[in-house]
């Protein structure tokens, strides 16, 4: 009778870590559809209005309207990995935007994203516009 109660227990914390895995990225990709406004925190007096646009359909644009503008496009997905969520952005025509955005903070208002690469990590802070 113990084995098939440690064999419950075991059964109900796998199903549940999988489905609560599941359930947060599915929240992810919710929050993450809209336009988001970077936030320049080395100049907060710059006025380029520079926008990621994250759209249901997995596509993602970068607007950037200032002296030259600038726009590409690509597509997005949400990964986890070690408990740690991650925005992936591929297939877009500068290899610069082509990267894996881990994210350490979104809600309907705030974005932070960080990535790490040979010149050491660079963070990104958004605000949502629409």
């Amino acid at each position: 009778m113990k084995n098939i109660y440690k064999v419950f227990i075991f059964s109900f914390l796998i199903f549940s870590i999988f489905f609560i895995g599941t359930g947060c990225k599915k929240i992810v990709e919710h929050k993450i559809v809209g336009t988001w406004s970077l936030v320049h925190v080395d100049n907060l007096h710059n006025t380029n209005n520079d926008e990621w646009i994250f759209t249901d359909n997995k596509e993602v644009f970068f607007n950037t309207p200032s002296n030259y503008p600038y726009l590409d496009t690509g597509q997005y997905k949400i990964s986890t990995s070690s408990g740690k969520k991650y925005v992936e952005i591929f297939q877009c025509r500068s290899d610069n935007d082509n990267n894996k955005y881990r994210i350490m903070k979104l809600n309907s208002r705030i974005m932070k994203l960080i990535i790490e690469s040979n010149h050491g990590l660079t963070f990104f802070e958004f605000t949502k516009t629409k």
